[in-house]
């Protein structure tokens, strides 16, 4: 099968329980990744030399609204539907944002460096596709070594006149962490470490987590930054 939207050949596609199994590593060779996952979500953030399968940055993700003259304004964020693991709880769904709507049917394309998901909902008036992609060159070291991941986001009206329609990222600062999404503050007096989501100026206390859209002089610069896309 051959996309001619975006003309790179899809290997093989993927739905339903599959999707659970799915974290496309996304960032330079050498820079670190962020997983981009079956449902279209960010998992398995692995930044500066720390393993972390597991570890989610809740607060980062695409989201579309949309509104038209006969359309009432709808917002989904730009994943698949929650896992039923993920909505399962003795105390209710362990999954943070669990209460915010996405799209009922979801499937992944994939060709490693390429992987895209798929977004449909019958009560929902555009389509979506999300693809992620590595600055992957064979025989390249340094454009391979890029500390980037790159992004396109399309979206299809599913009516003859399209409503008006936004996209957007939200994002937030990351200290070292450990898996489950908890901080690593580091050794010593209390201190993070410096590195993705230090707060310059505030280095004597660990900066918040839930604050989305973090802006660049909030953020400490730094191409590891880019990697994590929140850019």
């Amino acid at each position: 099968m051959v996309n001619t939207a975006q003309d790179w050949p899809v290997a093989r596609t993927y739905a339903g329980r599959d999707l659970a199994r799915i974290s496309l590593p996304l960032g330079g060779i050498g820079t670190g990744t962020v997983g981009f996952g079956g449902r279209g979500q960010f998992r398995d953030w692995e930044l500066e030399n720390r393993p972390s399968k597991g570890l989610t940055s809740p607060l980062t993700f695409f989201a579309c609204r949309v509104r038209g003259a006969t359309v009432p304004a709808q917002a989904r964020i730009l994943e698949g539907a929650l896992f039923d693991e993920e909505v399962e709880g003795w105390q209710g769904s362990p999954a943070p944002l669990a209460g915010l709507p996405r799209f009922a049917g979801c499937e992944f394309q994939a060709t490693y460096p390429f992987g895209r998901a798929v977004l449909s909902d019958p009560h929902f008036p555009v389509r979506v596709s999300v693809t992620a992609f590595n600055p992957l060159a064979p025989g390249d070291p340094e454009l391979s070594g890029l500390p980037l991941a790159a992004f396109r986001v399309i979206l299809t009206s599913r009516g003859p006149a399209g409503p008006g329609r936004g996209e957007r990222s939200g994002g937030r600062g990351q200290v070292r962490a450990r898996p489950g999404g908890r901080p690593d503050l580091g050794r010593g007096h209390g201190r993070p470490e410096r590195g993705l989501g230090h707060d310059r100026g505030r280095s004597a206390r660990p900066r918040r987590l839930d604050r989305p859209d973090l802006g660049d002089g909030q953020v400490e610069s730094g191409p590891v930054r880019h990697v994590a896309g929140l850019r």
